[in-house]
């Protein structure tokens, strides 16, 4: 996955919240029907993770954090 503002994907003024983030993730593993995924996140990704299994933990088999950020506090706009 892409996230937005990054290589291919939109680049909207806004919606860089860690809320909204986590909410594309979740969309993303929706559209191709995973109900429980291994994600692996990289630096700030860590945080999108770390919220994700709080919110969704039936949705998630194991994280794996590589060089990341795993506390969500203070990172409410993470991008651009």
């Amino acid at each position: 996955m892409t996230r937005r503002g990054h290589a291919e994907s939109d680049r909207p003024k806004d919606g860089y919240t860690l809320d909204r983030l986590v909410d594309d993730l979740k969309a993303v593993l929706d559209t191709l029907g995973f109900r429980r995924a291994t994600l692996v996140g990289h630096s700030i990704a860590g945080g999108e993770l770390t919220l994700f299994a709080n919110r969704f933990p039936g949705r998630v088999a194991r994280l794996i954090y590589l060089d990341a950020v795993l506390a969500t506090d203070g990172l409410e706009q993470i991008c651009c």
